[in-house]
């Protein structure tokens, strides 16, 4: 189908593409394959989430990793909050991390509420978060 020039950023009749339905079921090897031939993580997907966004539901680290690689905007605000706020509201403190090390800004505010990490942190009683986003200059 690659081959053939399919569109491989259409979206389905749920709103998914070939890129969120690979990540969602953690297949790696689809996923590369899809973003080697062009697939981009800017194309709205599964319920609007991005590429990203999907990647961090799955709390996979390495397919987390792979979709950074290939140039995710780790800021991107959904109506879910940044990545980074969706990770903190989690509790997912190795997340958390591994944002903050790819410069994720802890200053973002979601779409809807307007909130930052920061806050979420707070709200959710979590030190080691609160601690980790202020050394990244929250």
């Amino acid at each position: 189908l690659i081959k053939a020039g399919t569109n491989l950023d259409a979206i389905n009749e749920e709103g998914q593409s070939a890129l969120t339905m690979a990540i969602g079921r953690q297949h790696m090897n689809v996923v590369k394959l899809l973003m080697d031939h062009g697939a981009t993580t800017d194309r709205s997907g599964y319920l609007v989430a991005k590429p990203l966004h999907v990647a961090v539901g799955t709390r996979n680290m390495e397919l987390i990793k792979c979709i950074l690689d290939y140039g995710a905007d780790i800021d991107e605000a959904t109506a879910s909050g940044t990545v980074l706020t969706v990770a903190i509201q989690a509790g997912h403190k190795d997340l958390v991390s591994l944002l903050l090390s790819r410069n994720a800004d802890p200053d973002v505010t979601d779409s809807t509420s307007m909130h930052t990490s920061l806050f979420w942190a707070v709200l959710h009683r979590n030190s080691d978060i609160i601690s980790m986003l202020l050394k990244h200059g929250a």
